[in-house]
């Protein structure tokens, strides 16, 4: 792996400019010109900050007059008709949105955040003021499964199971069937790991292949760029920065290896620092709650990181 030294003299031999950060949602909003999918990263799972920014992407007036779809990696794809229900304004109880959080394919506390529900409840807010050719749909990117029929590991492995899902591949073929052929547009709002074009299984490598045009944009902090790129400690928080042609984007980031930045995403969203989420304090008192996420965590040996964090355990 090169040193930033090498990169940034490489790139100075090169004369390549220094990436220049903009106004974030403009700038995301202008892309759908062009392209049909704007992949976000989340940054960290659950940060307050991330959450913070899509909320203000959400809430602009020019987001529903450009954007169609939002697709959530914290969204069992059992509850699609309901979540439709509930997001359009229809009668529906909140408590709908939990439920299609928690009951995803992944075992462990992170999709218990409040802060996977409050888009949800964004976006209903937003349809709400909205004609409804104008309304959002979220569209939930987890495979279907149910967790009634999970009676010990061995039902993880079976067919649709969580050790077989094949998560990627289905977000993909859901965003292509519910959106690009109903041209549509779609924010994709997953994990940053997920757009990895090096890696021929990643969601954006999927996308690409079935012909859909992908912008996907690292979500990271001043203090993780500022080691590629030195004065983007002062940028404005946010800010967003396309980084093709630009000293940033011919770092070879660890995280991105083994090609440069600009090979494996468009753009960077700086959020100055993250904000860690965390699930509440009160769901340690909560029994039923206690009983279903240990279950779960225990199938895969991991249930004492739950115990420890609401103090059951030293």
């Amino acid at each position: 792996m090169r040193t930033l030294a090498v990169v940034v003299l490489t790139a100075l031999l090169q004369g390549l400019p220094p990436a220049v950060p903009t106004d974030p949602i403009g700038a995301i909003l202008e892309r759908f010109q062009s392209y049909s999918v704007v992949a976000l990263g989340e940054g960290s799972h659950g940060d307050l900050n991330s959450l913070k920014f899509r909320l203000a992407l959400i809430r602009d007036s020019r987001f529903a007059q450009t954007v169609n779809d939002i697709v959530v990696e914290a969204g069992n794809g059992r509850y699609q008709e309901r979540i439709d229900a509930y997001v359009r304004g229809d009668d529906v109880p909140a408590a709908i949105v939990r439920e299609a959080c928690r009951n995803t394919t992944n075992p462990n506390t992170g999709p218990d955040y409040p802060s996977f529900e409050e888009i949800f409840h964004a976006v209903r807010a937003v349809n709400l003021t909205l004609p409804s050719e104008r309304r959002i749909r979220i569209l939930l990117g987890d495979p279907p499964f149910d967790w009634s029929e999970v009676r010990s590991v061995n039902d993880l492995a079976r067919p649709g199971g969580i050790l077989t899902a094949d998560r990627d591949p289905f977000v993909a073929n859901l965003v292509m069937r519910e959106s690009i052929a109903k041209k549509r547009r779609a924010l994709i709002v997953y994990g940053d790991g997920h757009y990895r074009r090096s890696d021929p299984a990643s969601l954006v490598t999927h996308l690409e292949k079935a012909g859909a045009k992908v912008f996907a944009i690292w979500t990271t902090t001043a203090a993780g760029l500022s080691a590629w790129q030195s004065d983007a400690h002062s940028w404005p928080v946010p800010s967003l920065a396309p980084i093709r042609g630009t000293v940033l984007g011919s770092a070879m980031v660890p995280m991105w290896h083994p090609l440069s930045l600009e090979k494996q995403v468009d753009a960077v969203l700086n959020l100055g620092v993250f904000a860690p989420g965390s699930i509440p304090r009160e769901y340690c008192d909560d029994p039923e709650y206690m009983k279903m996420r240990l279950f779960r965590m225990d199938l895969r040996g991991e249930g004492d990181r739950l115990r420890r964090f609401c103090g059951l355990l030293k």
